[in-house]
């Protein structure tokens, strides 16, 4: 499935934005209970969209880094699609009787674990879902997985390298 989608979507190669995608896509693996290797790859999209495919490819569209406003925002959809090859949403374990809702629900609760492990602000994942206008049950779900995880100072909000890459993005430099 990855080689045919591949064929047909235009894949950026600036090696600064792969890398720097595939490094945040790959830390937030190592805090994830994903067992597989992950291929993390960047799309040219204008979308604000991210998706996965089972066996570990996970792809983002330029236009969800123009769209987030931290590197945490991002982490949050990163790590929401790493929890949807992790519990097998599309995959085997998946059965078509599961409500579209309840596997977004799962990935929504997992990618926050992840988000935290990682050490990331999880609340970063309610800032992007209000900005894109999700809908307010899954925003008070996101919600209540939140407030059970342990407080901690020190979250990681944005960084300096997350600021360079969006203004490049931007500026269309990397074309």
């Amino acid at each position: 499935m990855a080689a045919e989608l591949e064929r047909h979507t235009q894949l950026v190669s600036d090696p600064a934005l792969t890398e720097y995608v595939n490094r945040v896509g790959q830390n937030l693996v190592l805090n994830s209970n994903s067992g597989i290797p992950f291929v993390f790859r960047l799309v040219n999209s204008e979308d604000v969209n991210a998706m996965s495919l089972p066996g570990g490819f996970v792809y983002v569209n330029i236009g969800l880094i123009a769209a987030a406003d931290s590197e945490a925002e991002l982490a949050a959809v990163i790590a929401h699609q790493i929890a949807h090859i992790t519990a097998r949403h599309g995959g085997e374990g998946f059965t078509y009787t599961q409500a579209p809702t309840m596997q977004v629900r799962e990935a929504d609760t997992l990618g926050v674990q992840y988000l935290y492990k990682t050490g990331y602000d999880p609340r970063a994942a309610i800032r992007f879902l209000q900005r894109v206008q999700a809908d307010m049950e899954r925003i008070d779900a996101l919600q209540r997985t939140i407030t059970s995880l342990p407080a901690r100072k020190g979250n990681t909000s944005t960084t300096v390298e997350f600021e360079l890459i969006k203004r490049r993005i931007l500026s269309r430099a990397w074309k």
